[in-house]
């Protein structure tokens, strides 16, 4: 309990950085003689007002990208089902549940404890052998069981050891908004990014019209606005190259995850590295991202473009042997 009260701790205290920053900037950004300052100082507040709520929703578009159900992978969902262990072939009432058992053994203690199936497993099986019952297989192939979930894990989706649970569509672990990225909050995380590549470089040109130009103690004059530039450099630079990344992979259907491990993921090895299974076109690509929001099925696809594949692999071999065929008959 103690490591789940110091992640909490951790999570928000990011989340603490983020909101202070930002509001930081935009004060600083208020106080300053810029063309905000100077709008309010001559009764205009119609830009001033607009860069506050512009400000504000931006820390609520974070809450709401960093809060979200990223897509996890749950025990009612309609195409998972749970990991059992099949004692007795001809008896389902025997089959042990890893789902059910994870959670009765583990439930109240650390996370380690929840994260150690294994010893669950050895628990059940110890039980199990004092009563004679030889224990068989899984109900499921080693690539669709998540050991650590108990569940069914869909194609694309993995584990993720933050969450403590599998995500669907996978992209990654954000420290800096302290949740996955997965196939439910990945249009919002894109939109995030846009957003706050937008305001920081309208923030950084508020800044430069608040620069003193005097000769003399210019450093200190305008301290403040370097130190908010400096900030403001750093995050834009962090910012765009993201959200140029999560553009590329949204247009070509990938994720960091399959682009980064592709050598390691059982479902792409054996596949050439420049052929994307799930690429179903820059427009559809783009259309299931932004507007499909139910649970995809990535098998499908999978399955469509295998076949297709080898499809075209039998056509360039039986070219092939005509054209072995022609030269042997000339």
């Amino acid at each position: 309990m103690a490591s789940m009260r110091s992640i909490n701790l951790s999570v928000w205290c990011t989340r603490l950085v983020h909101v202070s920053i930002t509001i930081g900037i935009c004060l600083v950004l208020l106080i300053n003689n810029t063309v905000l300052r100077q709008q309010l100082n001559m009764g205009l507040v119609i830009l001033p007002i607009t860069y506050i709520l512009v400000t504000v929703s931006s820390i609520v578009l974070y809450f709401f990208v960093a809060c979200m159900d990223p897509g996890f992978v749950k025990k009612g969902d309609t195409d998972v089902i749970e990991i059992k262990l099949i004692v007795d072939e001809d008896d389902e009432s025997d089959d042990i549940s890893l789902y059910d058992s994870r959670h009765s053994l583990t439930n109240g203690y650390d996370v380690e404890l929840q994260n150690n199936v294994e010893e669950t497993v050895g628990e059940k099986t110890k039980m199990l052998n004092s009563k004679n019952v030889p224990t068989r297989c899984f109900n499921l192939e080693p690539h669709q069981r998540c050991g650590l979930c108990g569940l069914q894990r869909p194609i694309r989706a993995r584990h993720c050891r933050d969450c403590n649970h599998c995500v669907r569509k996978f992209d990654h672990h954000c420290p800096w908004i302290t949740n996955c990225v997965g196939e439910r909050n990945h249009r919002w995380f894109w939109t995030f990014l846009f957003y706050e590549t937008m305001l920081i470089s309208w923030s950084i040109y508020i800044s430069i019209t608040g620069y003193e130009s005097s000769k003399t103690d210019w450093v200190s004059q305008n301290i403040f606005l370097v130190l908010a530039d400096i900030v403001m450099g750093i995050l834009l630079l962090v910012v765009v190259s993201l959200f140029c990344i999560h553009t590329y992979m949204l247009v070509n259907n990938h994720t960091t995850w399959e682009t980064i491990s592709r050598h390691r993921i059982s479902y792409l090895k054996g596949i050439d590295s420049s052929r994307n299974p799930f690429d179903l076109g820059i427009c559809h690509n783009i259309a299931t991202f932004f507007c499909y929001f139910k649970p995809y099925d990535w098998n499908v696809v999978y399955k469509k473009s295998n076949d297709s594949s080898d499809t075209n692999v039998q056509l360039q071999i039986s070219e092939s042997l005509s054209e072995i065929h022609y030269t042997s008959e000339t």
